[in-house]
């Protein structure tokens, strides 16, 4: 089926159930499939595009489409007569393909293609300028986004057959209604017109003068068919010398004149066009719900950042220093012990948190009047930590056992640490636990291990107030001093939310008893304290991001007040929510939401301790699913979810930090390479405040955030080598590439899964990797990415040698 619309130098052209020749056309067409599935081939190489799939050729390339009856599908051409009014010379091309090159930006182009059919469909503007509004607007995205410039030396000729070809290519098009010269164009590349004769027969297999003459002609032909001008008018508006030789060509190419052909042929054209009508509505009703969709979004966001590496400083990672693990209990497990260890050697955390360190699980209490201690458990813990190059970080708070639901709701709760009679029995089990420790492992392994003791103020025990806990903390400082004095020390991990009284108090207190930590720490989740009729305490989901950042600048101005400034500022605890059902958990949403963080916390902490490793810490009695929106960064069949490959990407960042923003992150290394990480974090709408976390639809999550817009992020790069070709390999996780809830949802959300199945999902869930080749300007580097909500994009520029 075949339907064109043309206008003022485009033309477009419905197809749909084609089996396609190898052709090349002197237009620049665009390949648009707007539903099912096209196979493409161009220059050899062949592509499958399926929806929304793009690919752009460039005129005198020889290429194939084919597509079948459920796909509809659009090509736009565009003639080289409207390129020649903005382009300044012959010497570019354009590099456009979704299959292959997707470090392009391609939504606002989908955007305009989108609004230029549905208008040619449409057709009912009273005049024509806003089908010329948007042919300019084709052009200069194609320009801004996808042009590549040929540069053409003063006394040199350019080498590349491809590029030297397009160029001749590009010069006919662009001129073929005037007299043509192979002695001009020779002179523009610095040929002899002999050479370049002999070059262009090679290349194409036809004389120059047969290729212009069949340029001509092709632009004359759909005059013919698809006007209705006269043979003169098309003669001499397509550079043939007059109609006479019109004629006479048209008579060598197709068998008879040019007005029999009109009239054998155009009523044809004519019949299919009527035969389309019903798919042309169709169509009409689709595009007019994206072009609604487009305006209402108002396009994409975009951001453009330049960094100069000049300005590089060397910095080191804060978020790969420490993991959460959970109850000390945990790691007697061996499928806790199994995924600590992956996580360590694979996303190189250096210290294990764990706390409840004095478990009535671990069975510690012997005789405790003598101070005899059965630690064999913990023994057991710390031997499999540092025999597989693990440091323990040991906090000695003391919180339940629980796994939370909602806000107001847990899954579980236990309390499992043992009761103390007196504070003189704390203080014996710490100094019998020190001294044991200091024996078995020896001074040097316990002094590099790190040491907390935290105030859990959600959970403690009534009666457990604020000065209590710093007697019991006061006590314990000094014992693991006395123990290990070169040991480094924190505490209190206070959520700052309405306890800045009690946090003040504390490094008040530290300060005059000579007991201030080493590194002062804190909890930041999204959440504030609240307290219903009864006074019972619940935690209350926050509306306002910013929130996050200024609970960190509240604990920094109170450590300036308390002249403790100089301590370094450790976030135990952080995630994007304390519940352990929540299916964001498990969603590219989290992921861009440590991207968020991490850029937000850069240069302001010198620790951040994600919340958590694994979600066998939370498994009950309806983990019957693969994954149930646990907080771990891997499932318990050991999936790797999105939380995961965002802390991979940003261990591959380099060691020199050159800028970050709220979309990005910029570092590079010694060598001039570059390492950048951008992403499109949406934060929640009020949707996601109407449900308990624990009752999301899992199929409908993005209905919960504020908006759904695309981000372009241009970069502009400086101070690179000049002239140089360099590498951009780009990695990339989102809804389609390292998302196991995406992987679930096609499963059908499967609750019993072979081993098999698990193997497969395993493997599935991992980023995109690509590589593409661009070329430094005069000292400087540009390129754009686009970025879907929550998509990450971690970037690795470096020199092609």
């Amino acid at each position: 089926m075949i339907k064109k619309w043309k206008f003022d130098g485009i033309e477009v052209e419905l197809i749909q159930n084609r089996r396609g020749k190898k052709a090349s056309v002197p237009e620049l067409i665009i390949l648009y499939v707007l539903e099912g599935e096209a196979r493409v081939s161009v220059a050899d190489k062949a592509y499958t595009f399926g929806k929304d799939g793009i690919v752009l050729v460039n005129a005198g390339t020889v290429h194939q489409f084919d597509c079948g009856d459920n796909t509809i599908a659009f090509t736009i051409k565009i003639s080289y007569l409207v390129l020649a009014d903005v382009m300044q010379n012959e010497c570019f091309t354009f590099i456009c393909n979704t299959a292959a090159d997707t470090a392009r930006p391609y939504t606002k182009l989908r955007e305009i293609l989108n609004k230029i059919v549905y208008h040619a469909l449409e057709n009912q503007h009273r005049t024509d300028c806003m089908i010329y509004s948007l042919k300019y607007e084709l052009l200069d995205c194609l320009i801004e986004k996808f042009l590549v410039q040929y540069q053409v030396g003063r006394q040199e000729s350019i080498k590349d057959p491809s590029e030297r070809l397009q160029i001749v290519i590009n010069y006919i098009n662009m001129n073929y209604q005037h007299q043509l010269s192979l002695n001009t164009l020779a002179e523009k590349l610095y040929l002899s017109p002999s050479s370049l004769s002999r070059f262009f027969k090679k290349e194409t297999g036809v004389y120059f003068a047969e290729y212009v003459s069949s340029v001509r002609l092709h632009y004359a032909l759909n005059d013919l068919l698809y006007s209705d001008e006269p043979l003169t008018k098309i003669a001499v508006d397509n550079g043939f010398s007059n109609p006479s030789v019109f004629s006479k060509v048209f008579q060598e190419n197709f068998g008879m004149p040019p007005s029999q052909y009109r009239k054998k042929n155009k009523p044809h054209v004519t019949t299919e066009a009527k035969e389309s009508v019903l798919l042309e509505e169709k169509i009409k009703r689709k595009l007019e719900k994206l072009v609604n969709t487009d305006q209402s979004n108002q396009g994409i966001s975009g951001i453009t950042i330049e960094n100069d590496i000049q300005n590089a400083k060397a910095s080191r990672p804060f978020w790969n220093t420490v993991i959460n693990i959970g109850s000390a209990y945990n790691l007697t497990l061996a499928n806790l012990q199994y995924h600590t260890l992956y996580l360590v050697e694979n996303l190189h955390f250096k210290y294990v948190r764990i706390w409840n360190l004095f478990s009535t699980r671990l069975k510690i209490r012997q005789d405790s009047r003598r101070g005899n201690y059965n630690f064999d458990s913990i023994d057991t813990i710390l031997e499999f930590l540092v025999s597989h190059g693990m440091k323990p970080y040991l906090d000695f708070g003391s919180r339940p056992e629980c796994a939370v639901k909602n806000g107001k709701e847990m899954l579980f709760y236990e309390e499992e640490a043992m009761e103390y009679q007196t504070k003189a029995e704390w203080e014996n089990i710490v100094r019998s636990f020190m001294w044991h420790i200091a024996k078995r492992f020896g001074l040097d392994e316990i002094s590099s291990w790190l040491y907390e003791y935290t105030f859990d103020v959600e959970h403690q025990k009534s009666g457990y107030d604020a000065a209590e806990f710093f007697e019991y903390y006061k006590s314990w400082y000094f014992q693991v001093k006395e123990a290990a004095p070169g040991a480094r020390i924190g505490g209190p991990s206070i959520i700052i939310d309405k306890k800045e009284e009690i946090f003040r108090t504390y490094l008040n207190q530290c300060r005059q008893e000579n007991c201030v930590p080493d590194f002062v720490t804190m909890i930041l989740f999204p959440y504030q304290s609240l307290s219903d009729e009864q006074d019972v305490n619940y935690a209350q989901r926050i509306t306002d991001f910013d929130f996050l950042s200024e609970q960190i600048d509240i604990v920094k101005n109170i450590m300036q007040e308390c002249k403790v400034a100089d301590r370094k500022l450790c976030i135990t605890e952080w995630s994007n929510a304390l519940s352990n059902r929540n299916y964001l958990n498990d969603s590219c949403f989290r992921a861009a939401f440590i991207m968020k963080m991490t850029a937000a916390m850069w240069g302001r902490v010198d620790t951040a301790c994600f919340w958590m490793g694994s979600d066998w810490i939370s498994t009950y009695y309806d983990s019957v699913n693969i994954i149930q929106g646990g907080v771990g960064l891997l499932t318990k069949d050991g999936v790797r979810k999105p939380a995961y490959y965002a802390i991979d990407f940003l261990n591959q960042l380099g060691p020199l930090f050159v800028s970050s923003g709220p979309n990005y992150i910029v570092t590079a290394n010694e060598h001039g390479d570059y390492y950048i990480v951008c992403f499109n974090f949406k934060w929640y709408s009020a949707n996601y405040y109407m449900k308990d976390e624990d009752d999301l639809d899992i199929r409908n999550l993005d209905a919960i955030f504020e908006d759904n817009k695309i981000l372009e992020v241009s970069f502009r790069l400086k101070n690179v080598v000049s002239d140089q070709k360099y590498i951009v390999k780009k990695h990339l996780l989102n809804n389609q590439y390292g998302c196991i809830l995406t992987e679930w949802l096609r499963f059908n959300c499967e609750a019993e899964l072979s081993g098999s199945d698990l193997k497969y999902l395993r493997n599935i869930c991992t980023p995109h990797l690509s590589m593409e080749r661009v070329y430094s300007g005069q000292g400087e580097l540009e390129f754009v990415s686009e970025l879907q909500p929550h998509e990450i994009a971690l970037f690795h520029i470096y020199k092609d040698y």
